[in-house]
């Protein structure tokens, strides 16, 4: 898969790029090639992506549908066999590599200050591709 991401304004000490598309994640630019900057010239950074088996997690806030950081969430195989527990990054997304396909169950152990603990399992389906997505919203308690 291949895809150009344009950016216009870019800072010389940036260290990370967000690139957020329901797939990625973070981009460490340091792990990438030097590349010179010049004003008014575009600069091209290239990345190779290979598809790895996952589950990818994302939480919310239910009411503003803002990502909510911070939060732990259990990841168990249908026979209680703990996978792990993993927390939500900045931009309210887990992402799981290296699953074998089948079904798991996901639910909430530990949210952030002024939410409502939420821990409804969700079982999600990691199909024959080994890619999967599930979404938990929080409920704010004021």
């Amino acid at each position: 898969m291949s895809e150009t991401i344009q950016i216009k304004y870019f800072h010389p000490e940036l260290e990370k790029l967000t690139y957020i598309d329901g797939k990625s994640d973070w981009i460490d630019l340091r792990a990438a090639e030097d590349v010179e900057l010049k004003a008014g010239e575009p600069a091209i950074l290239e990345f190779e992506n290979e598809e790895l088996s996952h589950l990818q997690i994302y939480k919310y806030d239910s009411v503003t549908k803002k990502p909510l950081a911070g939060v732990t969430i259990r990841v168990e195989m249908l026979n209680g066999e703990r996978i792990g527990d993993f927390k939500t990054n900045q931009a309210g997304l887990i992402a799981i590599p290296d699953l074998e396909p089948g079904a798991y169950v996901c639910y909430e152990i530990a949210t952030v200050p002024g939410y409502q603990l939420d821990m409804t399992p969700q079982t999600v389906e990691l199909d024959a591709d080994g890619r999967s997505y599930v979404e938990f919203a929080n409920i704010p308690l004021a």
